[in-house]
């Protein structure tokens, strides 16, 4: 067939098949960009002040600012991923490069800072896919080729390639840029609701997948072929400290990457908060490596200028850390603990002069320990039926409440070398015995005991375990695992879903992730203003409704919110 006719053959079986043209199906297939998601994008990237970095890090680089300038710049690029990743679509360049090529306008590029030309798909495909590829070469802590699987040798000559000291930089860069792009974000918040924010924190990690084939020896075994081109990935498994190398059976073990994050947590317990709930740092790594994870991320916090509140976290982390590696430094910061402990982790845990540590708190050294270890004597004590088990919670219970008898109580603040006061309890409260004897001891003329910083200091929180005050507190912590819920949404950000960020290598994964928290961030502050707005509350039935169809008219909208006219 010549090519007219084969034009008018397609044609033709185009009009059979779906009554329409191909020109009227490719104009169709292509809606104009929503402008609403551009400008969000624009605005947070905007706020994430992150061009001055980015052009000291060329000249760090070795990159002459005197060159030629890319035809599309880095903070552009950055503008098209949010874009997209704001639409649902992840940051997948075929997406992206659609959406440049057939559905923004002239005013569109202006407003992204790219020129307007009419260039192919697969042109843009190319050019944005070249600009990332400069982006992460910035901040990639772990370079190396992923076109295909790696030998063991050519896995160790990856890492053996590795400059410790540039790797180390990245990291830092890396790290600070995700967390400048979170902050872009918060900043969002309209500013009399973000000061109300008094600095609570929900802590923890979740996982996330890395695209492509799954699996690899451990990472430990260099020299063993990979069978994943996302060879710094790891193995995850649920309980404990994730990492799923230790073993596991195959069909429980997932392979990626944790994104740690910290989340807003409202000002007390019971408070409706009067701020959105946002993401506010970020931390990525291999499922079990923890070490200094936390410390670095709070330490983003505080230099971003957040205040200083509670910190509520699983026991992988509190307190399950080392304790100068993350207790010590949230302390030094200014933060008071609150968190759980494993099973292994009940009864005495230190001791200083005539106190002991117990669950987290100071007694005195006396206390009977039956009250000592009523948690341990608790999860040891046999029954059969409900009624058996209802009577040993309520002996658990009674034996809690005992022990306040013997608590000692802060006295002020931590001195400046960290160091604590305390008073010991009133001996008129209860008589000392030496449990082996029964001998009668003479209560202590002692009043107060300075305890030093490190000693209890793994295992010490604010409030006594599981009190009413404790319960009330810690239940804050499943803040942080609403906002996985939220960002793992399969209709929006669909963080579970790693062909959402078929790129490959950690840096960028983590890059991808980062910007679907961005994402979630934008759209709870949406729902926040959204149900300011309203006078009804904001439920599935309503949520994708236009904002003047959530209240009740336009006119009580911009009555609300504009000033008064003056007499």
């Amino acid at each position: 067939m010549t090519d007219s006719t084969n034009r008018a053959d397609i044609e033709a079986l185009m009009a059979e098949a779906f009554g329409m043209s191909v020109g009227e199906h490719h104009l169709g297939s292509h809606s104009p960009f929503p402008r609403a998601h551009l400008n969000v994008a624009v605005r947070t990237i905007e706020k994430a002040n992150l061009s001055e970095h980015l052009a000291a890090w060329r000249i760090e680089d070795g990159i002459d600012p005197r060159g030629r300038k890319g035809y599309m710049s880095l903070e552009s690029a950055l503008i098209v991923m949010l874009m997209s990743v704001r639409e649902g679509k992840g940051v997948l360049f075929s997406e992206m490069a659609n959406m440049l090529a057939h559905r923004l306008s002239r005013e569109d590029f202006a407003l992204i800072g790219i020129p307007y030309m009419k260039r192919s798909q697969q042109a843009w495909y190319d050019l944005h896919w070249r600009t990332v590829e400069r982006l992460v070469n910035h901040i990639d802590a772990q370079p190396g080729p992923r076109r295909k699987l790696l030998s063991g040798a050519e896995h160790r000559a990856v890492l053996e390639g590795r400059d410790p000291i540039e790797c180390a930089k990245k990291q830092i860069r890396l790290d600070f840029f995700c967390n400048q792009l979170i902050q872009g974000s918060v900043d969002t918040i309209p500013r009399r609701f973000r000061r109300n924010y008094k600095g609570n924190v929900a802590f923890d990690a979740t996982f996330y997948h890395l695209h492509g084939k799954e699996g690899n020896p451990k990472f430990s075994e260099i020299d063993e072929d990979r069978r994943s081109t996302n060879y710094d990935g790891g193995w995850y498994k649920r309980g404990g400290d994730h990492n799923g190398e230790a073993g596991g059976h195959r069909d429980v073990l997932k392979w990626g990457l944790e994104l740690e994050t910290a989340t807003m947590a409202p000002n007390r317990p019971g408070e409706s908060p009067d701020f959105p709930l946002l993401t506010i740092g970020v931390g990525s790594h291999r499922p079990g490596k923890l070490k200094l994870e936390g410390k670095k991320l709070f330490e983003s916090i505080r230099s971003r200028g957040h205040p200083v509140g509670y910190v509520f976290a699983d026991t992988a982390y509190l307190p399950g850390a080392a304790a100068f590696d993350l207790q010590g430094p949230l302390l030094n910061m200014g933060y008071e603990l609150v968190f759980d402990y494993g099973k292994n982790e009940y009864g005495k845990t230190a001791y200083f002069e005539h106190a002991i540590q117990v669950v987290g708190q100071w007694y005195h050294h006396l206390m009977p320990s039956t009250l000592v270890n009523a948690e341990k004597l608790y999860h040891q004590s046999p029954y059969a039926t409900d009624e058996q088990k209802a009577a040993r919670t309520a002996l658990r219970d009674a034996r809690r409440e005992q022990r306040e008898l013997y608590r000692l109580k802060p006295k002020g603040v931590r001195r400046p070398d960290g160091s604590q006061q305390y008073m010991y309890p009133d001996p008129a409260n209860f008589v000392c015995f030496d449990e082996i004897t029964g001998e009668i001891i003479p209560p202590l003329k002692k009043r107060t005991v300075v305890i030093p910083f490190s000693v209890g200091l793994k295992f010490g929180q604010k409030f006594p375990f599981k009190s009413e005050k404790w319960k009330a507190w810690y239940a804050l912590r499943s803040r942080v695992e609403g906002s996985y819920s939220h960002v793992k949404n399969t209709e929006t950000e669909n963080l579970d879903n790693a062909a959402n960020r078929r790129k490959r290598g950690s840096t960028f994964a983590y890059l991808a992730a980062t910007l679907a928290m961005v994402s979630a961030n934008l759209r709870k502050i949406l729902a926040f203003i959204a149900q300011l707005a309203s006078p009804n509350r904001i439920t599935s039935k309503n949520s994708k409704s236009p904002m003047f169809e959530i209240i009740e008219s336009v006119e009580a909208l911009v009555v609300g919110l504009e000033p008064p006219i003056p007499d």
